[in-house]
């Protein structure tokens, strides 16, 4: 699954002026029976990261298939590319 943030440098330019804190994600399955989640990015960092650092967190929703599932959520999560564009 790949999530791509549409306007990356105005997003950023918007966080460090303090406009916009935070965007979600829309919902999304982990696949097609999966776990329900969203994601959450601070652009400009969030606690100790805030000012030097691009924050990201994972939410893990109640969803339609939850009784299908093992439960405590224990996943790998995500693994993150960044492609800055010229």
């Amino acid at each position: 699954m790949v999530r791509k943030i549409q306007n990356y440098s105005r997003r950023k330019r918007e966080a460090v002026s303090g406009r916009t804190l935070s965007l979600y994600s829309q919902p999304f399955y982990t696949s097609r029976y999966g776990y329900k989640m969203c994601a959450q990015v601070y652009f400009d960092g969030d606690g100790i990261g805030k000012g030097t650092h691009m924050s990201l967190f994972f939410f893990v929703m109640k969803g339609e298939y939850d009784a299908l599932l093992p439960w405590p959520f224990r996943q790998t999560v995500f693994t993150i590319y960044i492609v800055e564009k010229c």
